[in-house]
C-alpha cells in the first residue's frame, strides 16, 4: 500500500509556519491513500505535524499521520491489520507527473496555455473534454443545459453517481480528477436560447483559442457555426448520423475553406446513401437529431475530434501557423455497414478525408443568403 500526497500542500506545509495542519483525501481499503485537491466525496484524512511534535495515531486505517523533517523529509504512519505501521509515501504533482510519458509525443507545455470552449457535455463532449485534459490543456469552458439520466450512461464518461447532475458538472469533475489545476468554466444554459445566452457565449468565445461543437440540435450547430465566423476563431464540429452508423467531424477556419454550412445538404445526402434507409431529410435537416450509439462508435468520431483539435492547437505556435492537411479536412467516419432490409448492418471501421471549399452560396459565409440554394458538391483532397 502506497500515499500518494500534493507536492503542493507539502511545500507548503515544510516552509509555513503552523505546527499541524489536516488535509482530506481518498481511502482506497486495502490499496492506497491519496491526499490530492480533487472533487468528489473524501473519506480520509491526513495530519500533518512538525518532527517533535507529540500526536495520537489513529486506529482507523483511513486516518494517517506524516511527520515532517527539518531537513524535508515525510514519514507517514497509518493502522494496518491493528498495528500501527510505516507506509510509503510519493509526492505528486498533477500538472508535471500526469503528462510525464506524452513528453517527446505532444507538445503539453504549449497545450497549457490554450482554452477549449465545447458546446455539448453529452456522449461526444465529455470524451473530447476527457481526452484533452489528458492532452494537457489549461483551460475549458464547457456549455450544455441537460442533466445526465440512466440513459446517459452507457454512452456517456461520467458513471452512475452522477445521475441528475448537470452535464457541465459532471464532466467538470471527471475534468478535475484527471487534473485539478486545469482551469473549467461551466454554462448550463441553452447557449443560443436568449440574448443574453448568445451575448455571454459569444463573450466567452472571444477567450478561447478553439471552439468545439459536439450538440444534437441543428439550432446550436448553426450558432457555433456563426460564432466562429464572427468570432474568427477556428472550430471543429463534430456529429454522428442516425444510430451512430456514421459522424462527421470538420474543421472550420474562417476565411479560408468551407464553414460548416457550405455543404450541410450535400453531406447529409451522402450520409444517407451511405447508411441506407435512414431518417434523413434534407428538406427538414434542422429538425434531424444526432442519433445515439454504442459507446465504442461514438467514441471513435470523438477521438478523431480531438486528434483535429490537438492538430490545430498546436499548429498555432508552430513555424508555419497553420495545421496539416488531416487538421483542415473534414473526415466522414463510418461505423456500421449499410445494412439489408430488415436486418441491422455489421458493426465496422473506416474513414475518408475530403478538402471542402466555400461555397457562395452558403448562408453563413457566401454572398447569397438564401438557405434553398443547393450546395456545391464535395471536392477530394
Amino acid at each position: 500500500m502506497k500515499l500518494y500526497l500534493s507536492e503542493t500542500w507539502f511545500r507548503k506545509f515544510l516552509e509555513g509556519e503552523e505546527n499541524a495542519c489536516e488535509y482530506e483525501g481518498f481511502y482506497n481499503e486495502g490499496e492506497s491513500w491519496v491526499f490530492l485537491p480533487l472533487p468528489g466525496s473524501r473519506n480520509a484524512s491526513l495530519r500533518m505535524i512538525r518532527e517533535g511534535m507529540k500526536t495520537e495515531f489513529s486506529d482507523s486505517s483511513s486516518r494517517v499521520s506524516a511527520v515532517v523533517g527539518t531537513d524535508g523529509s515525510l514519514a507517514c504512519f497509518a493502522s494496518r491489520d491493528g498495528a500501527i505501521m510505516e507506509i510509503d509515501a510519493e509526492l505528486v504533482s498533477p500538472s508535471h507527473d500526469v503528462y510525464s510519458r506524452n513528453h517527446g509525443l505532444l507538445e503539453t507545455r504549449c497545450l497549457q496555455n490554450k482554452t477549449v470552449f465545447i458546446g455539448g457535455c453529452g456522449s461526444v463532449g465529455s470524451t473530447v473534454a476527457a481526452e484533452l485534459a489528458k492532452a494537457g490543456i489549461g483551460r475549458l469552458v464547457l456549455v450544455d443545459p441537460d442533466r445526465l439520466t440512466p440513459p446517459n450512461i452507457c454512452r456517456h464518461q461520467a458513471g452512475l453517481q452522477h445521475l441528475g447532475r448537470l452535464k457541465v458538472n459532471a464532466v467538470k469533475d471527471l475534468v478535475l480528477s484527471i487534473n485539478p489545476f486545469i482551469e473549467v468554466e461551466t454554462f448550463s444554459e441553452d447557449m443560443c436560447g436568449t440574448m443574453e445566452a448568445i451575448d455571454k457565449t459569444t463573450r466567452i468565445a472571444e477567450t478561447c483559442d478553439l471552439l468545439m461543437c459536439t450538440t444534437d440540435t441543428d439550432n446550436s450547430r448553426i450558432f457555433m457555426n456563426d460564432l466562429s465566423l464572427g468570432s474568427g476563431k477556428p472550430s471543429i464540429h463534430a456529429g454522428l448520423h442516425e444510430r451512430a452508423s456514421s459522424g462527421i467531424v470538420q474543421s472550420v477556419f474562417p476565411g479560408r475553406g468551407a464553414c460548416f454550412l457550405c455543404h450541410r445538404e450535400k453531406i447529409l445526402t451522402e450520409a444517407r446513401k451511405e447508411n441506407g434507409n435512414l431518417a434523413y431529410s434534407v428538406e427538414n435537416s434542422a429538425l434531424v437529431p444526432i442519433q445515439p450509439g454504442i459507446s465504442s462508435q461514438i467514441n471513435a468520431v470523438a477521438e478523431v475530434a480531438v486528434l483535429k483539435a490537438l492538430e490545430i492547437l498546436t499548429a498555432i505556435d508552430s513555424e508555419e501557423g497553420k495545421p496539416s492537411g488531416f487538421g483542415e479536412n473534414l473526415t466522414f467516419i463510418k461505423t456500421r455497414e449499410k445494412p439489408d432490409p430488415g436486418r441491422d448492418g455489421h458493426l465496422t471501421f473506416s474513414a475518408a478525408h475530403f478538402r471542402l471549399e466555400a461555397s457562395e452560396k452558403c448562408a453563413a459565409c457566401g454572398t447569397n443568403s438564401s438557405l434553398k440554394q443547393a450546395a456545391d458538391p464535395l471536392l477530394f483532397s
